[in-house]
């Protein structure tokens, strides 16, 4: 575990998004799609252990600008907490940014060759650069097989998760960008660093005294996202698939 950083140095975190190496990409399996909603699920990029007893759901948008706060926070979450903790990223790319779906289908595009961490950290880092041109130079810089690239851009499948993934977050209530559910906890917005490390710490204890009681370690995450009240439900199902 890391030692805890300090206001200043979070400051200037927050502020240099890909400031340090990016997240190593796991994904989850695909689950049985929600009734009601458009599109469809596809396979969400994580990272940290699929067995941590504490799951961050992150529901972001590339042209957010608070969202770029985020970036370095986050990973330095991951990297405090290290086996206890894995985010899992969901895309609300909003309808008022016009750059913010194209992001994020070009992001899935990397998320299939395995680099959409580091593809993530170069759109919040050119946030101002989000055409088409630059989301290809962006693929070419990460040596991705551009070809590849290209065609899973234009793979209907891929497009219908951006649009699944946008409306589960409204029907979570999670309209505004970014918001995280740990454990089922919602926050919608960025306060801080030490507000999200503070929630994951407490979902912690509370995982904790559940596995002392006998749960098992994989499953906490979503038996308490499920017991957090209908969207924690909806949310688990979602995610995890129903249990």
């Amino acid at each position: 575990a890391l030692q805890a950083l300090t206001p200043d140095e979070v400051k200037e975190l927050e502020r240099r998004p890909g400031a340090t190496p990016s997240l190593e990409q796991g994904a989850l399996a695909v689950p049985a799609p929600v009734d009601g909603f458009p599109g469809a699920p596809g396979a969400s990029p994580t990272a940290g252990p699929d067995d941590a007893p504490v799951k961050v759901v992150v529901f972001s948008d590339f042209q957010c600008p608070v969202c770029r706060r985020t970036v370095e926070p986050l990973k330095q979450l991951v990297r405090e907490l290290g086996a206890d903790v894995q985010i899992i990223w969901k895309h609300n790319a909003l309808t008022s940014h016009k750059n913010a779906e194209p992001a994020a289908i070009a992001s899935i595009a990397a998320q299939r060759q395995g680099k959409f961490w580091a593809y993530h950290d170069l759109l919040f880092e050119n946030q101002g650069r989000l055409e088409a041109s630059d989301l290809e130079a962006y693929a070419t810089q990460l040596g991705l097989d551009l070809e590849r690239f290209k065609k899973d851009l234009a793979d209907p499948t891929v497009k219908a998760q951006v649009e699944y993934e946008r409306a589960l977050a409204e029907s979570l209530e999670a309209r505004g960008t970014p918001a995280f559910f740990v454990n089922g906890s919602k926050s919608v917005g960025w306060g801080s660093y030490y507000g999200i490390r503070a929630q994951a710490t407490r979902a912690l204890e509370q995982a904790n005294k559940k596995i002392a009681e006998g749960a098992a370690r994989a499953d906490v995450a979503a038996t308490e996202t499920a017991a957090s009240g209908d969207p924690g439900k909806r949310l688990a199902t979602a995610v995890w698939g129903a249990k």
